[in-house]
C-alpha cells in the first residue's frame, strides 16, 4: 500500500512535488540554489522548470539538471555526516558537564538537525526550530555571549519570515533550508564554545528586559 501525502495545492508527494520550492530540506534547498546559480550566471536550463506542472500542459522539466550528478550528492551527504558528527560532539560535551541547560540546548539542536538530514522538510515543518531558536540564544546569554545570543535570535526570525513573505524568490534559491543549516552550524559551535571559566558565575537565564516585562 502506497502512502500518498498531499501538498502544494493538491499535488501528491511524487518526484515532481519533491523538488518544489516549498520543500526546504537542506539537500533540496542546495539543489535549487545550485540550479538557480548555473541558470542565472551561466548557460544552464531554467531552474523554475522543476516547478512547472507538466500535467497542465506546462514545459516538461529536462531529464537532468546541473545539480543532478553523483558528486553533488556525495558532497551533500558528506556535509550531512559532518553536521551529525558536530551534534554528537555537542551531546558528548553536554553529557560530561551534566549541565541541564546545555543538555536541553543540544536536544533542541537535534530537533533542528532533522531539516538538514531529512530529504523532505516543508516550511511548516520548521516548528521544530522553535526549541533551538529559544534555548540557544538563552544559553549564550547565560554564558555571557549577549551579541551571539541576539544575532541567533534575530537570524532565526528573519529567515522564517523571509521564506513566507518572499516564497517564490526565497524558495527558489533555498534561503530557509540553507540558512537554517548555517544557523545550526553556528549555533552548535557557539554552544561548544560557551563554556564558563572555572569560578565564573553564570548570568541570569533571561535578559533584564524580559524579567521586567
Amino acid at each position: 500500500v502506497t502512502n500518498v501525502l498531499w501538498n502544494d495545492k493538491g499535488k501528491a508527494d511524487d518526484d515532481f512535488s519533491f523538488r518544489t520550492q516549498r520543500n526546504q530540506s537542506f539537500t533540496n534547498a542546495a539543489y535549487h540554489f545550485g540550479n538557480w546559480t548555473v541558470h542565472t550566471f551561466g548557460d544552464g536550463p531554467d531552474d523554475r522548470m522543476n516547478d512547472a506542472p507538466t500535467a497542465a500542459g506546462g514545459p516538461a522539466p529536462p531529464t537532468t539538471m546541473p545539480m543532478d550528478n553523483l558528486w553533488v550528492k556525495l558532497t551533500l551527504n558528506a556535509l550531512q555526516l559532518g553536521l551529525l558528527a558536530l551534534l554528537f560532539t555537542a551531546g558528548w560535551s553536554a553529557a560530561r558537564t551534566k549541565d541541564s541547560w546545555e543538555l536541553a540546548t543540544v536536544f533542541a539542536l537535534a530537533c533542528l538537525l532533522i531539516s538538514s538530514i531529512s530529504p523532505v522538510f516543508r516550511g511548516h515543518y520548521y516548528v521544530f526550530w522553535l526549541p533551538a531558536a529559544w534555548l540557544v540564544p538563552l544559553y549564550n546569554w547565560r554564558s555571557g555571549h549577549q551579541r551571539m545570543a541576539l544575532s541567533l535570535a534575530i537570524a532565526a526570525c528573519t529567515l522564517t519570515w523571509t521564506h513566507y513573505l518572499f516564497l517564490h524568490w526565497a524558495g527558489r534559491i533555498g534561503v530557509l533550508g540553507i540558512g537554517a543549516t548555517v544557523w545550526y552550524f553556528v549555533a552548535t559551535v557557539s554552544v561548544l564554545r560557551a563554556k564558563l571559566p572555572a569560578g565564573q558565575q553564570a548570568l541570569p537565564a533571561t535578559p533584564r528586559l524580559l524579567n521586567a516585562a
